[in-house]
């Protein structure tokens, strides 16, 4: 028997919620604004999504003082590592090659 409660299919979840409005699409950029990269200079928390080649997704989340991501450049965030989570994230992106493009 299955959850009500369970979204299943696309269909089921756009009943729930829309799909996206083309703003939403516009928000896809290969490289960070500076008003991007403030907020993120600002942050004390961040999240990172990873995927393996399955597409199996892992969301960490990434915290202290703000400031402790390093922004490169536009196109780099300098993420310490934590030791607890660090090896899964790392062994996702070096799975997945183009996660570092």
């Amino acid at each position: 028997m299955q959850d009500a409660n369970i979204v299943v299919s696309v269909e089921q979840l756009r009943a729930v919620i829309p799909a996206p409005s083309p703003v939403v699409h516009r928000k896809v950029f290969s490289t960070l604004d500076e008003s991007a990269r403030q907020f993120i200079s600002e942050s004390p928390l961040i999240f990172v999504l990873t995927s393996d080649r399955q597409f199996n997704i892992d969301v960490s989340p990434k915290g202290d003082h703000p400031g402790f991501v390093r922004i490169e450049n536009p196109s780099t965030l300098l993420i310490p590592e934590r030791p607890v989570t660090g090896w899964r994230m790392a062994s996702r992106i070096s799975s997945k090659p183009e996660a570092s493009d």
